[in-house]
């Protein structure tokens, strides 16, 4: 049975937690990604392009070093397709998917207008999951959004996308979804989803 404090306390103080987590992962980049920060970003990709590069990366979960949980800067993801590239081996260190995003946005050409899609929810046991994915909008006028999960359905609106990846997951409930840009400025955020996805759950 779901616990409607838990979820209204993570909903009411899910801002803050946004601000923790953009704000640490600023500082872990500032610190451990550091020495990367040379490395030349491939720039002006065709969305197809981002998806296929990203499918030579293995997800690599977060561990002491990130506090289980930063996003990474995207120098830190070129330097690991550059070393599989040249070398077929991934170097060690946290490849999760706000680090897949992270490259992707940075990479894929400015006309996508290239941002940061989070969700965050509960499961079907009540514990809070999230995930970040890379937001692409579509010469078409449609948008999609590209991780580690892959590329998705080409959808309307980014609530859309927010609930596609909730059923993808098997989401209980919605905590919260963010746009951010891609050096981690919060742009928007919301605890509310598209009609739909209750009709249909």
């Amino acid at each position: 049975m779901l616990d409607r404090s838990k979820l209204w306390f993570l909903r009411t103080f899910f801002g803050v937690a946004l601000f923790w987590w953009m704000n640490w992962s600023k500082v872990f980049r500032a610190i451990a990604h550091r020495k990367y920060k040379g490395v030349e970003l491939e720039t002006g990709l065709a969305f197809i392009t981002v998806s296929n590069r990203l499918r030579n990366l293995k997800w690599t979960k977060d561990g002491t070093a990130e506090l289980w949980d930063a996003c990474g800067s995207p120098h830190w993801v070129q330097y690991a397709l550059n070393e599989i590239d040249s070398t077929g081996t991934q170097p060690k260190g946290g490849l999760d998917c706000d680090d897949f995003s992270s490259w992707a946005a940075s990479a894929a050409d400015e006309t996508y207008d290239p941002y940061l899609l989070q969700a965050a929810w509960l499961d079907q046991d009540g514990k809070p999951r999230g995930h970040v994915m890379c937001l692409l909008h579509l010469p078409n006028g449609k948008v999609v959004h590209i991780g580690n999960w892959g590329m998705s359905e080409a959808r309307d609106f980014e609530e859309d996308l927010i609930g596609d990846v909730l059923q993808q997951a098997n989401a209980s409930e919605l905590i919260g979804w963010s746009v951010m840009t891609p050096d981690l400025r919060l742009m928007r955020k919301s605890t509310k989803l598209p009609r739909w996805w209750k009709k249909i759950r």
